[in-house]
């Protein structure tokens, strides 16, 4: 019987939680969630965008050198264990970036940009 007593007494000290404490709870934690996930993906697209910057630079530099004839079509370099090559297709030379002998990306060289 005391053991009853006792565990009406815990049983009356707790408080249900009201509907919009509940609410409020599981907002904070969706905010909490979007900005970590928000953060994580700032921070892998930066790694991914400067990865891409940095083809982009060697494609400017090689069509750069290309203008100014200091390398000619069937110019062919390691990159990061893929291939940079410059070769003529439809008649204009273009930048390409190799995986595997999958074109991944090119560029068309341009004379009026330099």
């Amino acid at each position: 019987m005391a053991l009853l007593g006792i565990k009406n007494k815990v049983l009356l000290k707790l408080q249900a939680s009201s509907l919009i404490e509940n609410l409020v709870a599981s907002v904070l934690i969706i905010v909490v969630f979007m900005i970590a996930s928000f953060s994580l993906n700032n921070i892998f697209g930066n790694y991914i965008q400067s990865d891409e910057q940095e083809l982009q630079q060697r494609f400017s530099e090689l069509s750069y050198l290309f203008i100014n004839e200091k390398i000619s079509i069937g110019y062919s370099e390691d990159y990061n264990t893929d291939i940079i090559s410059i070769e003529k297709a439809k008649g204009k030379p273009f930048v390409f970036y190799r995986r595997n002998g999958k074109i991944l990306k090119s560029k068309e060289i341009n004379y009026n940009d330099y």
